[in-house]
C-alpha cells in the first residue's frame, strides 16, 4: 500500500519478477478492502498513506484476525513508530533511502512463503481437530495444536 505511483510500481515490478501477483492499493482503506477481496500473501506498506499510518495499518489488519506478513518502508527506521511495528509483528521493515531491489525481493519472497507455510500448517491442523460448530473450542484446539507444534520444533534442535 503506497500513495506514490512510481514506488507503488516499482515495489510491484519487483515482486512481479518473483512470479507473483501485486495487487496495489493507493491507502490504507483501499488496502483493508483489497485484504478482504482477495487472498494476500504478504503486505509491503508505506509508513504514511493519506489516510493512515503505518503502525495504525497493522493494527487494523491484525484486529480482522489475519496474520499475513507486513513489511513496513520508512524513512525513519529508529522512530517510536517503526518500533512499535516491529513489536506488533511486522515481518520487517527497510529503509526507503537504503532499500536494494534485491533485499527487498528476497524479504518478500521470504514472507511469502512464510505466510504458505502458515496456511499449510493451519490446514493440516485443522484436519486433525474434531468436527464441532463451536468456533471456540475449534479455536482452543487450532491453538493447542500450534502449541504443541511449537514445542516439538524447539525440542528437534
Amino acid at each position: 500500500m503506497n500513495n506514490s505511483l512510481s514506488e507503488r510500481q516499482q515495489m510491484s515490478e519487483s515482486i512481479d519478477k518473483l512470479g507473483y501477483l501485486s495487487i496495489e492499493a493507493e491507502n490504507g482503506q483501499a488496502g483493508l478492502e483489497k485484504l478482504k477481496d482477495y487472498k494476500i500473501d504478504a503486505i509491503v506498506s508505506v509508513d504514511t498513506l493519506p489516510d493512515v499510518e503505518g503502525l495504525e495499518l497493522l493494527r487494523q489488519i491484525r484486529s480482522m484476525g489475519t496474520t499475513v506478513p507486513f513489511l513496513l518502508v520508512t524513512n525513519n527506521l529508529k522512530s517510536e513508530a517503526s518500533l512499535d511495528t516491529l513489536r506488533l509483528g511486522a515481518f520487517d521493515i527497510f529503509d526507503r533511502k537504503k532499500i536494494t531491489e534485491e533485499r527487498f525481493s528476497k524479504t518478500v519472497d521470504d514472507a511469502v512463503n512464510l505466510s504458505l507455510s502458515q496456511q499449510q500448517m493451519t490446514k493440516n491442523i485443522d484436519s486433525l481437530i474434531p468436527e464441532t460448530d463451536d468456533m471456540a473450542l475449534k479455536a482452543q484446539w487450532r491453538e493447542a495444536a500450534w502449541y504443541v507444534m511449537g514445542l516439538r520444533a524447539l525440542s528437534s534442535k
